[in-house]
């Protein structure tokens, strides 16, 4: 899975929820599957940038739907769609333009999040995003 809550330690401080993605994780175990899997042979090294931005973007989709939802199904359900639509032989036909389609979806549904986000921030509103920022964090 791209992406799994992660509950700090102090996780039930005053009733709220400290959730977020660790993305060094996520990046970490797909270079190694990518340095040792015979599954990444095809895989481009110049798509690689492209490829760290529908994680990063997927990862924040991802994290909201588990807050908002508080179901990891939900997340893996979604997650089954994006692969399916996004990562099999079909998806790839006619030059992938269904893989290509649900990645500029997922990317723009993130860039949705994080404004949204931001504006709520600006206001005093709380994130949208359901992830509270600790003293260390800004």
């Amino acid at each position: 899975m791209h992406v799994a809550p992660v509950v700090s330690s102090g996780a039930r401080t005053s009733g709220t929820r400290k959730e977020g993605f660790r993305p060094g994780l996520v990046i970490a175990f797909f270079a190694l599957s990518y340095a040792i899997s015979w599954a990444w042979e095809n895989f481009k090294i110049v798509m690689l940038p492209i490829f760290v931005i529908g994680l990063m973007s997927a990862a924040i989709v991802w994290t909201w739907i588990y807050n908002r939802t508080g179901s990891i199904l939900a997340v893996a359900v979604w997650h089954g769609v994006y692969n399916l639509t996004g990562a099999t032989a079909a998806a790839n036909d006619r030059g992938g333009l269904i893989g290509a389609a649900m990645w500029t979806f997922v990317v723009a549904n993130a860039v949705v999040l994080l404004v949204f986000d931001r504006r709520a921030r600006k206001a005093g509103r709380p994130s949208i995003l359901g992830v509270t920022p600790t003293s260390g964090m800004a």
